[in-house]
């Protein structure tokens, strides 16, 4: 946590904001693993603010991914939502992992919401990105998301941080 601020401190010094952001990106995620989920937001949040700016779609799509994260694990789900296809905006099909990757992620959301049929959509998308890459490790995550789906399809879950509202 320690190294990160003063790595964070070195970056503002330095004016590197696409490094900036990705240190950012890093400290919030420390936040979010530790479960303080309003710190890790507010980071993110700042990450996004200064790499708005620039043209690094990737750093763009790792802090969007990152936030969309944290917000479909708080429950918010249409925001993550949103984040979600935000990024899969910017990774187009340059990026064939991080778009499998994001594509199950939302799947997961669609099936907290309990629409089974929009997740699955995702899910094989996901599976045809990777087959056709062969991105193994990729195609894996979504077949477990579509067994997931296919065993409860309606499971929609309850907000598992409940006291982290914002």
């Amino acid at each position: 946590d320690n190294c990160l601020h003063k790595l964070i401190t070195l970056r503002r010094m330095l004016d590197n904001r696409e490094q900036l952001a990705l240190a950012l990106n890093n400290l919030g995620y420390l936040y979010y693993e530790e479960g303080k989920y309003n710190e890790a937001r507010e980071v993110y949040l700042e990450g996004l603010d200064i790499i708005r700016l620039l043209e690094s779609g990737r750093s763009r799509y790792f802090l969007l991914a990152s936030l969309a994260d944290l917000e479909r694990d708080c429950g918010y789900y249409e925001k993550a939502r949103e984040y979600y296809q935000e990024a899969l905006l910017l990774v187009g099909a340059n990026e064939p992992y991080m778009r499998c990757e994001t594509l199950t992620h939302l799947a997961t959301v669609y099936r907290w919401q309990g629409r089974a049929e929009a997740a699955m959509t995702c899910v094989q998308d996901a599976m045809t990105i990777a087959r056709s890459h062969q991105l193994l490790a990729a195609y894996q995550e979504a077949h477990i998301e579509s067994m997931h789906i296919k065993l409860q399809p309606y499971n929609i879950r309850t907000v598992a941080h409940e006291g982290q509202k914002y």
